[in-house]
């Protein structure tokens, strides 16, 4: 089995996701905003052994701020088939020309919305896949520490040296995206993350490279990162699976 832990999966073409689970992918399905989230559980159902489902309001979204309620009772109402919260966390590539105040009144609310779903995730023994960037990981961190969330997903995370150390003390998960293959200095970055807490994502359909993302992308990945740990593709994946595995638990 191959695990992709970060996959917008009811934005897949219906093809590309069967293509996903007639390749025996294990899939983390995110969520962008309420009407999201309900077609991730649909999904969810149909393809109980392949999916995880995580239910969530994609920070980066502004107007899906307005459906964390409704997420949350959605959350509350099917926990029993629920794998986590996600994608949730701090906004950031979309406040880019935004005034230092209204970045501080976003980042506010955010933060807000976040607490509410760390605690919902607590309360329902929930994973989490986060969306942080850079130096926000110290605005989060506190959170998480506060409900002792284990083990928490930093997707597609790239930030400075030390912020990764403060992950790695943490004992935090990070997931690799196809954007390795395109860009150097994330790649830089992924080589200093410890094996052990790396995870592989497509991020899918987000395009990489005006490439498409899907599944099957993390494969290519795969191949790069197993050069970097000296290991060959098969032995690298399997490790890539154990890791995977310990984070859903």
């Amino acid at each position: 089995m191959n695990y992709d832990v970060h996959c917008h999966i009811d934005k897949l073409s219906e093809k590309e996701l069967s293509n996903a689970i007639i390749s025996k992918f294990i899939i983390c399905g995110v969520s962008l905003n309420l009407s999201s989230s309900k077609e991730v559980l649909k999904l969810k159902k149909l393809y109980p052994e392949n999916i995880h489902a995580f239910l969530g309001t994609h920070p980066e979204v502004f107007d899906s701020y307005d459906d964390t309620e409704e997420v949350i009772e959605l959350i509350k109402a099917n926990c029993h088939i629920v794998s986590g919260v996600g994608e949730i966390g701090i906004p950031y590539f979309y406040l880019e020309g935004k005034g230092n105040e209204e970045i501080k009144k976003i980042k506010n609310k955010a933060l807000i919305i976040l607490e509410k779903y760390l605690s919902i995730a607590k309360e329902c023994s929930l994973l989490v896949n986060l969306h942080v960037v850079g130096d926000d990981i110290e605005l989060v961190l506190p959170i998480l520490s506060k409900y002792n969330i284990e083990t928490p997903l930093f997707h597609w995370y790239n930030g400075s040296l030390e912020n990764l150390k403060k992950i790695i003390d943490y004992r935090g998960f990070i997931s690799v995206s196809p954007d390795i293959l395109y860009n150097k200095s994330y790649l830089e970055f992924i080589k200093e993350v410890p094996l052990d807490m790396l995870l592989l994502e497509s991020d899918g359909p987000w395009e990489h490279n005006f490439e498409r993302g899907v599944p099957n992308m993390i494969l290519r990945v795969g191949e790069v990162l197993s050069s970097i740990h000296n290991l060959d593709l098969e032995a690298f994946l399997f490790k890539i699976a154990e890791n995977s595995k310990r984070y859903l638990k």
